[in-house]
């Protein structure tokens, strides 16, 4: 009992000493150490701690921090000779004292043991923003009342490493200035310190997006990879991205590394526009359509015409001189009053017709044979205008088509179907012969641009030799 309070009585005189000796050497405390006795001796030098940091950084250093803080008696006996034997005598103390503010106010003798050669302590989460020093002293008064400088305990939490976030593509649905963005995170373990000194991994991460310096989005997750989406984004700007990840110990939300990039939106595609001349005054207006756009505007040269919906393909014109102008489909993507555009080309109407690539040559048909084979169909008003060729590869002359029957389909639809009979030809043997045929059929077909044309030919030839009918 006696032994306990002459302890007790070391330790308050070691601290009264402290409080004495702050008051009458503090202004020049700031990094010096202060002893009794006339010595002066650097005591922060062979203080030793494990690594402890504040909230926003990464990277450890030494500073206080919740840590357990350790000098060794080595140390001491290198700053102050004869220190150990003191100790050992039973006649020096050493502490870890925590003060109120660098001022040595209210000062809390912290546990301090001795084991190893060496005195240590252990920082709590109660003494954080709070100072700590190490205070020596012996009954003798012989130089070896010493006290570090007062330093201030930091955070007692931070994430020691990771999140690595690694940003996959980026993408969007339909909306170009929204966005979607997906970060994987590796790692996140976090140091921190409160009665013990360890390492853990956090499973509840905290995951903050930043715009140009303002948050717009944030996740809790226990998983390993966030997709935010929706996310803002400038229409052929770019913004300035930041993703930080935060863990929550207690009440503190420690903030781990973070990386940035740019984006911006994704653009509205460029549009490819057909036209087709119905007549002077009439016009048909096609067009590819357009990434992202949900709206298209159409141009009569450089007049708008009107605004059609993203699903729109075509438009038929009819205005004084729509057979003649050019033509614009410009797609833009409207969200309120906020309109990005995309490009289109220019085009003026062609002339309403379809080619087909066949052979002309009498020798291109088997032999005993006269097929009709059409090279053009055109449209003026309801008329077509059929092109062809009669291919005799026969020794006798072929005089007339008994039945001639052809068919024109365009997108599907039908424009006309036609049955000749007796159709008089006269095409000599071995040869070929042009004809035209004109056929009433449906009006405002776009054979140019109106989608797959489908014609159908049969016919039945009648021959003669030297003036005889043979068939």
């Amino acid at each position: 009992m006696e032994k306990t309070i002459k302890k007790a009585a070391k330790k308050a005189a070691a601290v009264m000493l402290a409080l004495i000796m702050a008051i009458a050497f503090m202004p020049v405390l700031s990094q010096e150490a202060h002893a009794g006795g006339g010595s002066c001796v650097d005591l922060d030098k062979i203080i030793h701690m494990k690594e402890a940091n504040d909230e926003e950084s990464t990277t450890p250093k030494n500073y206080y921090g919740g840590a357990t803080l350790s000098v060794s008696m080595s140390d001491l006996e290198s700053q102050m000779p004869g220190f150990k034997s003191h100790y050992d005598g039973g006649h020096a103390e050493v502490d870890f004292v925590v003060y109120d503010n660098s001022s040595f106010a209210n000062p809390q003798v912290l546990s301090t043991s001795y084991y190893g050669g060496a005195f240590s302590a252990k920082l709590k989460g109660e003494h954080v923003g709070k100072y700590c020093a190490l205070t020596t002293g012996d009954d003798y008064d012989t130089g070896y009342n010493n006290n570090s400088t007062p330093k201030k305990i930091l955070k007692n939490a931070y994430i020691k490493s990771g999140p690595e976030f690694s940003t996959t593509y980026y993408t969007s649905a339909v909306k170009p200035l929204k966005r979607k963005f997906t970060f994987t995170m590796y790692g996140s373990f976090v140091y921190y310190y409160f009665d013990k000194y360890e390492a853990s991994t956090i499973d509840s991460k905290i995951i903050k997006l930043y715009r140009n310096g303002k948050k717009v989005k944030q996740k809790t997750t226990s998983k390993s990879e966030v997709t935010f989406t929706g996310v803002p984004v400038s229409y052929k700007k770019k913004d300035n991205f930041k993703v930080r990840m935060f863990v929550k110990i207690g009440t503190q939300e420690i903030g781990g590394p973070a990386i940035t990039f740019k984006a911006k939106s994704v653009q509205v595609g460029k549009n490819k526009v057909y036209a087709t001349k119905l007549s002077k005054n009439k016009a048909i207006v096609r067009w590819s359509g357009a990434a992202y756009a949900n709206k298209y505007r159409i141009y009569k040269g450089s007049r708008l015409l009107k605004t059609v919906k993203k699903s729109a393909r075509k438009i038929v014109v009819s205005k004084k001189g729509a057979g003649t102008a050019r033509y614009r489909v410009v797609p833009i993507y409207k969200s309120g009053s906020r309109v990005c555009k995309g490009t289109s080309t220019r085009t003026k109407p062609k002339k309403n017709q379809v080619t087909f690539n066949r052979s002309t040559s009498y020798t291109s048909a088997s032999y005993g044979e006269c097929p009709f084979v059409v090279t053009k169909i055109s449209l003026k008003g309801s008329t077509y205008t059929v092109t062809g060729y009669a291919l005799n590869n026969r020794i006798f002359d072929m005089y007339k088509y008994k039945k001639l029957y052809l068919k024109l389909s365009v997108g599907g639809k039908k424009a006309f179907s036609k049955t000749y009979r007796n159709k008089i030809v006269k095409v000599k043997e071995s040869s070929s012969k042009r004809i035209i045929l004109k056929i009433k059929g449906k009006k405002g077909m776009d054979l140019k641009y109106g989608g797959f044309t489908s014609l159908t030919i049969s016919e039945t030839p009648y021959w003669t030799w030297h003036g005889r009918h043979i068939q």
